[in-house]
């Protein structure tokens, strides 16, 4: 068996140019390093919550620890990241919210980048995650588009955009100064 043929998903055969071999193999890849450490994760959650709500222990602090315990800086932003114009927006998944953010406002003007907020405000559904995963690769691709004949009959689209989906990595380092 194959490793990417390990990686069963409740998703069609649309989904086959986001769910890849190569994307596939990458998850059982992960799955095989982590599995086991999000296991025990979940396990010891699972612990905490039943000591909490069925013989009344409210979960305490965690043990201090490396992270916790030192003195901790971060590195100068970089001169990229000083500029203003980042857009936080909704999720990728809703194509026309995730195109307007994309696109230039009224007056013209649009921000430097977009950092798409998954985390927090999408769905999780499968099929979501794999429809932001397509609108973010139109997006670099100047293909993105949406037709909402319902609504307006309008059609929004981004070709015309110089910036493209952006991912921002907060990078942070510890240092001892014990």
């Amino acid at each position: 068996m194959s490793t990417s043929s390990r990686v069963i998903a409740a998703a069609g055969s649309e989904w086959d140019d986001v769910l890849s071999d190569d994307a596939r193999t990458l998850i059982a890849q992960l799955h095989d390093e982590f599995g086991d450490r999000v296991a025990g994760a979940r396990e010891a959650r699972r612990d905490m919550l039943d000591a909490a709500t069925k013989q009344g222990r409210q979960p305490g602090h965690l043990p201090p620890s490396d992270a916790t315990a030192q003195q901790w800086s971060v590195p100068e932003v970089p001169s990229e990241l000083r500029k203003p114009g980042i857009e936080i927006s909704g999720p990728a998944h809703v194509t026309p919210m995730f195109i307007n953010a994309l696109n230039p406002g009224p007056d013209g003007e649009r921000a430097e980048g977009d950092l798409d907020d998954d985390e927090d405000s999408a769905s999780h559904l499968l099929s979501d995650t794999l429809l932001a995963a397509r609108n973010r690769r139109a997006a670099v691709d100047r293909s993105l588009q949406h037709h909402d004949a319902a609504e307006t009959g309008t059609t929004a689209s981004n070709p015309a955009t110089s910036r493209s989906s952006c991912t921002a990595i907060a990078a942070c380092t510890s240092t001892n100064l014990a």
